[in-house]
């Protein structure tokens, strides 16, 4: 994979401005977790020649890629039961819980 790290950068800060906007809040360094309601979950992985990010979505932002990668994955076999009927449709991070920390642990 070949990506601009410009481009990954710009990406990664497009949402600065709307968190001041619309929370007052500064964005700050976190890490490779994120905070989903009560849980923080890996979002940073590292490959064999640097690192990539995935983030879980849903909803109508998220949803067609994710459905896209576990498909993919269940091709490779690489999936579960849980992974092939998941809603990504319907998913709302906020609503994360401990059977999706368990359940989606292979991500």
């Amino acid at each position: 994979m070949d990506v601009s790290i410009t481009e990954s950068a710009m990406w990664s800060c497009l949402t600065a401005h709307a968190a001041w906007d619309m929370n007052r809040e500064i964005l700050q360094r976190q890490g490779v977790f994120r905070a989903y309601g009560a849980y923080k979950i890996r979002f940073m992985y590292p490959c064999k020649d640097g690192y990539v990010i995935f983030l879980l979505l849903g909803g109508h932002i998220g949803a067609r890629g994710q459905k896209a990668l576990a498909q993919w994955m269940d091709r490779e076999g690489m999936s579960d039961e849980f992974l092939r009927n998941f809603e990504w449709d319907s998913f709302d991070a906020s609503t994360y819980n401990d059977e999706m920390a368990r359940s989606l642990s292979l991500f």
